[in-house]
């Protein structure tokens, strides 16, 4: 099973407070959430990854709904 950050899956920064909503719903979801230690130089600390198959799921779903996330 492949795990990305949201950086990495959406290709930018996704912020606090989606990021805040997306492990909420992985949580939910009983979705399963590696942690991966980074250093760079604006964040060093750990960052959630999420299986890439939930992440198409979710924000297909938000798509849909006019860019509002399912929770």
């Amino acid at each position: 099973m492949e795990y990305k950050s949201l950086y990495d899956y959406l290709g930018k920064p996704a912020g606090r407070t989606l990021g805040s909503e997306i492990y909420k719903s992985a949580v939910k979801d009983n979705v399963p959430v590696q942690i991966k230690q980074v250093s760079n130089l604006k964040y060093t600390g750990g960052i959630c990854m999420y299986p890439v198959e939930w992440l198409n799921k979710i924000f297909n779903k938000r798509k849909e709904s006019n860019n509002t996330l399912p929770f």
